[in-house]
């Protein structure tokens, strides 16, 4: 059986390396996430005549608030990964 590389705090180097993979991977998709380009073509499609129905109106902003709240969401938990990675490696 083999034994797993022990690096000096007591992680398996092959766990660090999918840490990094995987954090690599979140850096990927948060950078792949439209920017302000995209909010003001949408701006852009809301200010024409006859843009959307009651209906859709509330699909609409069904939507945008998902997205708000999500993206908050998102941040909150970048803010806590980093304070609790801190902690556990402080003495």
């Amino acid at each position: 059986m083999a034994t797993a590389t022990v690096s000096t705090h007591g992680t398996s180097a092959e766990h660090i390396q999918r840490f990094e993979q995987k954090l690599g991977k979140v850096k990927q998709a948060v950078a792949a996430l439209p920017g302000d380009d995209y909010h003001q073509v949408l701006i852009n499609i809301m200010h024409r005549p006859g843009w959307t129905t009651p209906a859709e109106t509330i699909l609409f902003e069904a939507l945008v608030d998902s997205i708000l709240t999500q993206t908050q969401h998102l941040a909150q938990l970048h803010q806590q990964l980093l304070a609790g990675s801190k902690a556990v490696g402080a003495e």
